[in-house]
């Protein structure tokens, strides 16, 4: 063995090294495609194209794009009636090194700077290979939507953890923040995809991947509106399906602390991508590696409508509230990393959000997402509980009164002074005093799910023994890209960084028993 494979088989192992593989995880040989489709050479296909694209969020449409871009014809299956995933419900922030944003706003980046920060917020356990590719392909995607029309606000801004590791690398403002957020982001994307004339069939679910004698994959199995449909891939597939937040099967499995939290992802994210490539023999890796995913805490609303997330941007770093259990005491900065919060959210029987009417107006619709704007609809609803004094709004949530108005006259104490002595809250200190009081049920909601397939710096998904499965590629969370949350934006840039690297590698494979193109 060389001394370079050397090297990279042993920096493979010190991958997999403490990485939780599914128990599905098999080598792909025709004898175990029990869950695929072995195709014949009289397989007849509906429709085909040279790369088949599953999924129509910010993965799907990166790979689509660059894809087409590189002279290949592709064609986009969305299980869902529109185009978005948790692109669309994202807060439109995407995490890069040396933009140049940063460099017109004087901030001086470098990728190692974000290397390092990654690397120590994820215990040293990220692929390091990818992780390189990720930090120093960053800049060019945040080029590459601005190419395409995206806008973003002036300046970056901290987006995680990043004072927390100044021992490990200076801290940096890196967040990309996209004005009207993912929705307006995923807009600029699903414009560019017109544009190109891509063909998208909506109401599409892929079922199965298609995988011809020599293994390669050559085709999806997919339910269209009038039964099965057979869609060959002359060139390659890719996943870009998204996470599994919303399958409880798997979160049960992978995330059982992450049971009692509330899904607020895209309605398809139920692992579809990542359960068809196991099933030809890629391991879902890095799950159960962190105690919780990405979450916000958020109202508990109905079983039907269970949550509202609160605006981290605005709502809990902005204003005097605070967060109190079952016996009416604080449990939290509240003030603090969002991601930090929620599993202390999750610890506790019951937990309410406090505050007053000075900032029910100070606040308003930005208080959460969907909000109304005088906050009028979440009170009629029962969502918001209010009364004219903490006493009797304590009796109102199922608090002991006294105790929830003596927590309250503790944090106006220390707001008077500026120092929280007992969680050492540092931000949007404030008396709560101006009546009425209002008062929210608070559980966690999840934004995304940890783990997906194994996949390399080509973006090609592998199998258990780390080889790529021919001609099958994957981006975002339907990959195993991330072990910690960072900071916000960290899923967004995933996804493009390594949508386009499937596109435009899946569209420059050489065409199934023909040469290259």
């Amino acid at each position: 063995m060389s001394e370079k494979r050397r090297e990279k088989e042993l920096t493979r192992r010190g991958f997999m090294k403490g990485v939780t593989v599914g128990a599905g995880a098999m080598a792909l040989t025709a004898g175990n495609m029990t869950d695929a489709i072995a195709a014949t050479p009289r397989q007849k296909w509906d429709k085909e194209a040279d790369v088949i694209v599953i999924g129509f969020g910010g993965t799907g449409a990166a790979a689509a794009i660059v894809a087409h871009d590189a002279g290949a014809k592709v064609f986009v299956i969305e299980k869902t009636p529109i185009a978005g995933g948790n692109t669309s419900l994202s807060g439109g922030i995407v995490y890069a090194a040396a933009s140049t944003l940063q460099k017109a706003a004087g901030i001086t980046d470098s990728p190692e700077g974000m290397y390092k920060y990654w690397m120590a917020n994820n215990d040293d356990l990220l692929d390091p290979e990818l992780l390189r590719v990720t930090s120093e392909d960053s800049a060019d995607v945040v080029r590459w939507l601005m190419s395409l029309g995206v806008e973003f606000t002036p300046e970056p801004y901290f987006s995680g953890l990043e004072e927390q590791y100044a021992s490990v690398t200076p801290p940096i403002k890196r967040g990309h923040l996209v004005k009207g957020r993912g929705g307006a982001l995923m807009k600029v994307l699903v414009r560019a995809v017109a544009d190109r004339k891509i063909e998208v069939m909506y109401e599409t679910p892929a079922e199965r991947l298609i995988v011809n004698p020599a293994g390669e994959v050559i085709g999806v199995m997919a339910k269209g509106k009038r039964g099965k449909i057979y869609l060959k891939a002359n060139r390659g597939v890719v996943l870009a399906s998204g996470g599994f937040a919303r399958n409880k099967n798997l979160v049960k499995s992978y995330f059982p602390t992450q049971i009692r939290a509330v899904p607020v992802v895209a309605l398809g994210l139920t692992g579809d991508g990542l359960l068809m490539a196991e099933k030809i023999g890629s391991p879902i890796v890095n799950t159960g590696t962190v105690e919780l995913p990405p979450s916000l805490p958020a109202l508990e609303i109905t079983p039907e409508e269970k949550a509202l997330m609160f605006s981290s941007a605005y709502f809990l770093y902005k204003y005097p509230i605070i967060f109190v259990n079952q016996s009416g005491k604080r449990f939290c900065d509240e003030s603090g990393y969002y991601q930090a919060l929620s599993p202390l959210v999750l610890k506790q029987k019951a937990a309410f959000v406090i505050f007053d009417d000075k900032v029910k107006k100070a606040a308003g619709g930005s208080m959460g997402y969907g909000f109304s704007q005088d906050l009028k609809d979440e009170i009629e609803k029962g969502y918001l509980k209010t009364a004219p004094t903490i006493a009797e709004l304590a009796k109102i949530i199922g608090v002991d009164p006294g105790e929830l108005a003596e927590t309250v006259a503790r944090f106006n104490g220390y707001s008077k002074t500026g120092a929280d002595t007992e969680y050492g809250r540092k931000k949007a200190l404030g008396v709560i005093e101006t009546p009425p009081f209002y008062a929210g049920k608070v559980t966690a909601a999840v934004v995304e799910s940890f783990g997906g397939v194994w996949f390399n710096t080509r973006a090609q998904v592998l199998d258990s023994y780390g080889e790529p499965i021919p001609r099958l590629y994957a981006g975002g969370a339907v990959t195993a890209c991330l072990r910690a949350y960072p900071g916000s934006g960290a899923f967004l840039i995933n996804c493009f960084v390594f949508g386009r690297i499937a596109g435009k590698n899946a569209a420059g494979e050489k065409p199934v028993g023909g040469k290259k193109g």
